[in-house]
């Protein structure tokens, strides 16, 4: 007898759990959060801690997104010069750069403007874009690396930043591939 009320019971349930639709709302034995007060995104709040009266709430001060690490440079010059003097390669003998990576995100960030070479003479230039200056002689020869993680980081004249597309080891791997380029690695 309590074997066949249980055969029934599990016949009974898997029909219920056929998977069709109905039109009728779902039951909710446990609500968990199913229906909770929140606030909508752009939305105005009643809430009485927010004297201001919307919603999203602005991120509080100094705080660092996650993932992120603070550099303490501006785009200013003066942070140019103060970069150029403070910021070494985190590369050496020991802990090479990944020189595969490196040429990676020169390909993806760097050559539509800087060509193959870092002559200047990428498909933007071609395109009429203005032609960024060789990275093989002149002024980039005598940058140190922490002016051209800086330049990369927030961009300079024309170049726009990658600060924000790229991380930092990945802006010291662009570094360490314009010294590859240059004969300087």
């Amino acid at each position: 007898m309590k074997r066949a009320a249980s055969v029934l019971l599990l016949l009974l349930g898997v029909a219920a759990c056929r998977g069709g639709t109905s039109l009728s709302p779902p039951l909710h034995v446990v609500l968990d959060m199913d229906f909770q007060q929140k606030l909508r995104t752009q939305g105005a709040s009643s809430f009485e801690g927010f004297a201001d009266g919307r919603a999203m709430r602005l991120p509080v001060a100094g705080a660092i997104a996650q993932g992120e690490t603070p550099m303490g440079y501006t785009g200013s010059v003066a942070d140019y010069v103060r970069a150029g003097r403070e910021l070494t390669t985190p590369f050496d003998a020991e802990h090479p750069p990944d020189m595969t990576r490196a040429a990676q995100i020169f390909t993806v960030n760097c050559q539509i403007c800087h060509g193959n070479a870092g002559t200047g003479g990428g498909n933007a230039a071609q395109h009429g874009f203005p032609s960024p200056p060789s990275l093989l002689f002149g002024k980039a020869m005598n940058m140190r690396d922490g002016h051209i993680f800086h330049i990369i980081s927030h961009g300079w004249r024309k170049m726009p930043a990658y600060g924000a597309r790229l991380d930092i080891r990945d802006r010291w791997l662009a570094v360490a591939y314009v010294r590859m380029l240059q004969g300087r690695s």
